[in-house]
Formats: structure tokens, sequence, C-alpha cells
């Protein structure tokens, strides 16, 4: 007999590490679920100069909606999963508007691009360029020149010199991206409503 629709839940899927996309693919590939894996693109200081990257809002965590009873072992089994988040004996569903609400902050993609406006005081890494993989701090964002003026700690001194917005990544960006989101799990496992035994 088929599943009823009205059966499945969203579940928190542990992953092995950092293997939140595999496991997200082949769960949807091997067992037709629905996965929900959101990423934050994120600048990073590169040789190249600042790079965009995709890394896991939730490092080690995906998103599965699905029939406790009869498809929690499948997944346990699926490449890429570790196992299924409970609470002792329980397993916390989590609300469907739960994650509808932070999925219409993602896109088609599953990304949320991580805004990196640059401040006066920011910290930034140097990518490229003889400086390359150092700190420095903004003095002065000159917005035409996409350029800005950092206060850099070289060999002992302090020196002022100017770079290219499209050299430096703001270290405290990574940080501060997943900030809204972090009572998110918490209040799940609290408000998360339906406990089901494990089987």
């Amino acid at each position: 007999m088929a599943e009823s629709h009205d059966d499945r839940r969203w579940y928190c899927v542990r992953t092995q590490p950092k293997h939140e996309k595999i496991a997200a693919t082949h769960v949807r590939r091997a067992l037709s679920i629905d996965v929900f894996n959101p990423k934050l693109r994120i600048r990073k200081a590169t040789r190249r100069g600042a790079v965009w990257f995709p890394e896991a809002l939730f490092p080690g965590y995906i998103f599965a909606r699905f029939n406790w009873e009869a498809e929690s072992q499948l997944i346990r089994g699926v490449t890429g999963v570790s196992t299924l988040v409970v609470f002792g004996p329980h397993a916390p569903a989590i609300p469907d508007a739960v994650i509808e609400t932070l999925r219409s902050q993602f896109d088609e993609n599953e990304c949320h691009e991580v805004p990196d406006t640059l401040r006066d005081g920011d910290v930034v890494t140097i990518g490229g360029g003889p400086f390359h993989g150092l700190q420095a701090t903004v003095l002065r964002v000159m917005s035409p020149t996409r350029r800005i003026q950092v206060l850099l700690e070289f060999i002992g001194g302090q020196n002022t010199l100017e770079v290219s917005v499209d050299q430096i990544a703001r270290e405290s960006v990574a940080a501060e991206a997943p900030s809204k989101y972090s009572s998110f799990l918490k209040e799940t496992a609290k408000k998360g409503t339906r406990r089901r035994s494990q089987n």
C-alpha cells in the first residue's frame, strides 16, 4: 500500500564530513525524496584574488522529507549519510513552515549569497600578489574606483596601501553569515513538535 503524502515530515540528516552535496544527491536519486541542502556563497581570498565559494549553511547536516517508519533505515544506508538526528529515542520532525521559510531565502540552487559590503575598520585577507594571505584593516573605501585603502602590518611595521576590492575577502563574513540562522536547529529541537520513536 502506498504511503500517504501526509505521513512525510522533515527530519535532520547527519552527513559524513564535507559530504552534504553527495548525500543530498544520492538521497534524491535513490529514494526520490525531497531534500533541502542550504548553502552560502562566500568570497574567500585565493592566489587568483577573491573567489566565491559555496559552503554548507549547516556543515554536516541536510534536511529530508520522508516517512520515518518506512524510510529512515533506507536513508541511513545512502552514500554520504552518517545517521539521522535523534534525541534519545525520539526523532524531532521539523514543521513544513519552518523549512519553507528558510527555503524562501535561498535561490533555485539552494544558495544564498552573503553580502560582502566593506566598511571602515573591517578586517580583510588579501588574495593574490605579493601580499597574498596577509590580513589588513580597511581604512577607506573608494567606491568609484573599486579600490580600498588598507593598513597592513608587515615586517614589524604598519604600511598603508591601495588594493582592488577584487583582491580581498572580509574575514568576519564567513563567521557572521550563518548567525541569523544560528538558532534554527535549537528552536526546531524545542518546537520540533512531532516526535516519533526510533525504529
